[in-house]
């Protein structure tokens, strides 16, 4: 008897080592990130900070596309505090120039970054906004709420904010996924519902767009609050694992994905902490070390060198 009900999620293996992978969205974009990193993918993630709502990220990318740098008038200050409303509350300090310097460090990262984007890889937090003046605020940095108008846009507005991204970096492929980290306050059924329905549509309307049902695999299939971390709101440590291992069955190709296997070996291998450095047994794990991260690297090489699919030897 089958006690869970499985998420069937199309295949599409079209991640090997030689793409670049922009992501941007939710904190659940980060755990996306670190794996990847660790795996030694290509990957430049939020050059804006931490970004919930589609019309901000929508937003930050086509400030990128235009390759135009944050000015010292963009740049508030409240409390002591110099941020950008653009930016997430980690680019904030107590020095104007602080902030603007970290802002455009990061920018300057990403300009160069996303011309050779490959893939871009979307996780939409959250439906809700926050606008002061007409202009949806990427992070409140702790404002009073008063000074802003908080609504949820509608499944058209988030079509529109991020259909001309998708139109426009038509030679690259989009992975959106919806995050699985759960909004109480803002009635988290309703407020994920106009995401989903959005990205249905958008993945409907570009055949270069996919999406990645992150949201179903912890919501319907994992169901337990065995799989959240102590907020009830995060997912765990083991649910990030299998959704990240979800996504790898899904969009890397067999080979990358022993690839991944054998740098996961010898990142174990790295991690030993020998009992007795001296011994003889040491200095030949020291030996075989070095030949397999030199095996490892060679593989890598040839896969970031390729177009086509390369295996390790």
């Amino acid at each position: 008897m089958q006690l869970y009900t499985p998420i069937k999620i199309p295949k599409f293996p079209t991640i090997t080592h030689s793409a670049n992978i922009m992501m941007f969205g939710s904190c659940f974009a980060l755990c996306m990130d670190r794996r990847l990193s660790s795996l030694r993918f290509n990957v430049t993630s939020n050059p804006h900070g931490i970004t919930y709502n589609p019309v901000s990220i929508a937003n930050s990318i086509v400030r990128l596309s235009l390759s135009k740098k944050y000015t010292q008038a963009e740049i508030l200050e409240h409390n002591g505090l110099f941020f950008s409303p653009d930016h997430h509350g980690s680019f904030s300090s107590a020095s104007q120039k602080e902030t603007l310097d970290k802002i455009n460090t990061c920018f300057s990262v990403a300009t160069t970054f996303i011309p050779k984007t490959t893939h871009f890889i979307l996780t939409l937090g959250s439906s809700v906004v926050y606008e002061r003046d007409g202009k949806v605020w990427n992070n409140c940095h702790k404002l009073p709420q008063g000074l802003f108008m908080k609504r949820r846009l509608t499944v058209n507005e988030v079509y529109d904010a991020l259909s001309p991204i998708i139109e426009r970096y038509g030679d690259s492929r989009f992975i959106i996924s919806v995050s699985p980290i759960r909004y109480l306050s803002d009635n988290n059924s309703t407020n994920k519902a106009t995401l989903l329905l959005a990205v249905e549509r958008l993945c409907e309307t570009f055949a270069n767009a996919t999406y990645f049902p992150a949201y179903e695999i912890l919501l319907d299939e994992l169901r337990d609050y065995r799989f959240f971390a102590d907020d009830m709101l995060h997912p765990s440590p083991l649910a990030e694992e299998i959704i990240f291992n979800r996504f790898a069955e899904a969009y890397f190709t067999q080979n990358t994905i022993m690839l991944n296997k054998a740098i996961e070996k010898l990142m174990t291998m790295q991690a030993h902490r020998p009992l007795h450095p001296d011994s003889e047994e040491y200095q030949r794990f020291k030996s075989k070390l070095q030949e397999y991260e030199k095996t490892v690297s060679d593989a890598l090489a040839r896969s970031r060198d390729s177009v086509d699919d390369c295996t390790i030897q």
